[in-house]
């Protein structure tokens, strides 16, 4: 696990592509690029020492992520 040091941007970034479960609406609702709610995905991802981004794809198993981290 990495240290645990992340910014409240990010974890807001992050509880948007939670809830949406898409990368694209949740850089849309934060108004920003989707590349920074990624980083910013990636970037927890390390400090929680997980990986999430890559079950993306199957909605079940990104909602379990995520919602396991929340």
């Amino acid at each position: 696990m990495g240290s645990l040091s992340f910014s409240l941007t990010q974890l807001q970034y992050f509880v948007k592509a939670a809830k949406t479960l898409n990368m694209t609406q949740a850089a849309r609702d934060c108004h920003v690029s989707q590349p920074s709610i990624s980083g910013a995905v990636h970037q927890l991802e390390d400090v929680f020492g997980t990986i999430i981004q890559k079950t993306l794809d199957r909605s079940g198993l990104a909602r379990y992520a995520y919602k396991s981290i929340l």
